[in-house]
């Protein structure tokens, strides 16, 4: 989408369970999350990633998003949910917050400062078989509204359900 410099942060590493919904490979299995989405991007299109193999936390979040024209929250905990949360409110920087329901049938994306940190409900969305298609109808969504931000310095929220296969895209008002 001609992004020139990104980063991402994550401490996690790819398991065997993320191949269903995540854009990762068996031989990549192991392999830091961050740097191996890293490779994928500048593989594709040449990209260059800032990968951060490191845990996001209330004492590093200032200086590890320090500079960013956005972020973009995809973190699968509520803890670093909320430190993100709080850290671009205190920082004015502009958030998408991008997630799925544990289910894997609901995903959504909310603006600061509307997003509120969901309550905990069991589940993994990664266990749903069709999590990919949902996650890339996500993506799809969340690339729009970022570019939307960035084009036009407009803000909607989106909210998409498997069940009844509906998307609702919402101008922030």
């Amino acid at each position: 989408m001609g992004f020139t410099r990104l980063r991402v942060i994550d401490k996690d590493r790819i398991e065997a369970r993320n191949l269903s919904g995540q854009p990762y490979s068996r031989a990549e299995v192991g392999a830091p999350k961050a740097r191996a989405l890293a490779n994928l991007l500048y593989r594709a299109v040449q990209t260059r990633v800032e990968p951060q193999a490191i845990e996001l936390t209330a004492s590093n979040a200032s200086q590890l998003l320090a500079g960013s024209v956005l972020v973009i929250d995809a973190f699968d905990n509520a803890p670093s949910r909320a430190i993100v949360s709080q850290t671009t409110r205190d920082a004015g920087l502009p958030c998408l917050h991008i997630g799925f329901s544990p289910d894997g049938l609901y995903g959504n994306g909310i603006w600061e400062p509307n997003y509120q940190i969901p309550q905990y409900i069991p589940g993994d969305p990664c266990d749903y078989p069709l999590t990919r298609p949902l996650a890339l109808a996500l993506t799809s969504l969340a690339a729009r509204a970022i570019t939307d931000y960035l084009r036009h310095g407009q803000t909607h929220h989106f909210e998409l359900t498997w069940s009844d296969l509906k998307i609702h895209y919402h101008p922030q008002i």
